[in-house]
């Protein structure tokens, strides 16, 4: 597990200071370069990103052998440095092939299951999140269903808010999928974590063309980027439309 984490405090200092040093090159004269665009709402927002499934327990298995746990864990490392580029302070469940249930937990594979997502929410808790995004990969019968899907609480206005501009932004970038984001009941992990919480399912690896395209390196980026600018124009309209700094 691996941890990025810095005081709330400093980091508003940090980005302070860089906000100024901005400022003071765009008076300066000097022309304009291309540069991302840095919000006072995502910085210093605490995300904690969770690679779904892990070590021995691999999560869906694709028509031809992908493994779920292997693509949450790259989409996850990708997401993780797209919130970091936008200033979010990003906590990483984990970054290895494991979980969180520990090597020593002795008992069912079912109470395995439920101590590994209490750890993943402890976690969370603990870190006092301002959002918890876990990324997963769904998987059917049938190989005839398709398309990436984001799940948030129901009854959690924040988090509705948060996925479904995740869901408008997969839809628009990947430009394969016309699932609309959906209320979900009953998910431990949700009920376990007590800030707003989205499950993304970036994808069925039962389908072999989705697959196929979940294994392309550029493909998990641009679900990645997706994700990440669902999360931002979420916690802007949160926020009431905060205004962004064009870092230039």
């Amino acid at each position: 597990m691996r941890i990025w984490m810095v005081s709330r405090r400093r980091c508003n200092f940090v980005l302070w200071c860089v906000l100024v040093g901005l400022a003071l090159l765009g008076a300066s004269g000097r022309p304009p370069e291309t540069s991302p665009v840095i919000s006072y709402v995502t910085a210093g927002s605490v995300v904690v990103i969770d690679a779904g499934h892990g070590g021995p327990d691999s999560g869906a298995i694709g028509a031809n052998g992908t493994l779920e746990k292997d693509i949450s864990l790259a989409l996850s490392q990708k997401l993780a440095k797209e919130l970091i580029q936008q200033g979010c302070i990003v906590i990483c469940v984990r970054d290895t092939d494991t979980d969180l249930a520990g090597a020593d937990f002795s008992g069912t594979v079912r109470e395995r299951k439920r101590a590994d997502l209490q750890a993943r929410a402890d976690l969370a808790n603990r870190n006092q999140a301002d959002l918890f995004v876990s990324v997963h990969l769904n998987a059917d019968p049938s190989p005839k269903w398709s398309g990436a899907q984001t799940f948030y609480e129901q009854g959690d206005e924040t988090g509705a808010c948060i996925g479904k501009a995740v869901q408008e932004q997969l839809k628009s970038t990947l430009k394969n999928t016309r699932r609309e984001a959906l209320a979900a009941d009953g998910y431990f992990l949700m009920s376990a974590a007590s800030m707003p919480t989205i499950i993304v399912e970036a994808g069925f690896l039962s389908n072999p063309e989705e697959e196929k395209l979940l294994q392309d390196e550029d493909y998990q980026q641009q679900v990645a980027g997706a994700i990440a600018r669902g999360i931002v124009d979420g916690l802007k309209e949160q926020a009431g439309g905060s205004v962004s700094i064009d870092a230039e």
